[in-house]
């Protein structure tokens, strides 16, 4: 199994130089099947490091998550694929067949919280997570669990034990690493809860979703590594194999 990380900022993308410059966090899976976790607005540039995806996985229905899919047709038409399974919670499909019109490269599959379901080789269980509180956007992290166990978790405000719960004995957390030193209601305050999640049994996290108020990559690095030995931050295009 190999990870990419097609992006790793916040919505509309974080402003920065070198690796501390991210475009909207979306992520690839590779394995026997490609994954995809998310399409954001930024998928043109993204899909340059995609070679093909038989499956996708929807976080929620914000912009930055589910934005992409008319961009995701056109380059869908260029490979000359069948529909693309997309799953997703019923009101982010009800969400996106709203606003776009056409959708024939989408095969939608409407997920609920807990479902769990087979992708090849892989076991994919959903876990609804606090995002926001406007109920029209439910938002799922994501289990994918073959002989290593990743959870992507790009959007939660709080973490429950419900979903510490959910990632026991993950080898990888890949986790909300919105904003440091300031707190947003919708998403993590790293410097905060990072210290509690590195005490959770899971293996090695990995921040994505970095915002503007985090320093440059390099000190932010240093800086995560003194709260949390094996924890990192993304950035755009790492690759991590498991």
């Amino acid at each position: 199994m190999k990870i990419i990380f097609l992006g790793t900022g916040a919505s509309g993308g974080t402003p920065g130089t070198d690796k501390s410059l991210r475009l909207e966090s979306s992520l690839l899976i590779k394995n026997k099947l490609n994954i995809l976790i998310d399409v954001t607005r930024n998928f043109v540039e993204q899909s340059k490091k995609i070679d093909k995806t038989d499956d996708i996985l929807l976080t929620h229905g914000h912009q930055d998550a589910c934005g992409g899919i008319n961009q995701l047709r056109s380059w869908w038409q260029s490979k000359n694929l069948p529909p693309i399974p997309v799953f997703a919670h019923r009101k982010v499909i009800t969400r996106i067949q709203k606003k776009f019109k056409q959708l024939d490269h989408c095969k939608f599959i409407e997920i609920k919280d807990h479902q769990s379901f087979n992708l090849g080789q892989s076991k994919i269980t959903a876990c609804q997570v606090p995002h926001t509180k406007d109920k029209n956007f439910p938002t799922f992290a994501w289990k994918i669990q073959d002989q290593k166990i990743v959870i992507y978790a790009s959007d939660i405000a709080i973490p429950t034990t419900k979903f510490k719960n959910f990632c026991k004995d993950a080898n990888l957390l890949i986790i909300d690493g919105a904003t440091w030193k300031r707190k947003i209601f919708t998403h993590l305050r790293i410097d905060q809860d990072l210290p509690k999640i590195c005490q959770w049994p899971v293996n090695k996290i990995i921040l994505t979703q970095i915002g503007k108020s985090v320093p440059p990559h390099e000190k932010f690095t240093m800086e995560v590594a003194k709260i949390c030995p094996k924890a990192i931050p993304a950035y755009d295009g790492i690759v991590i194999p498991l």
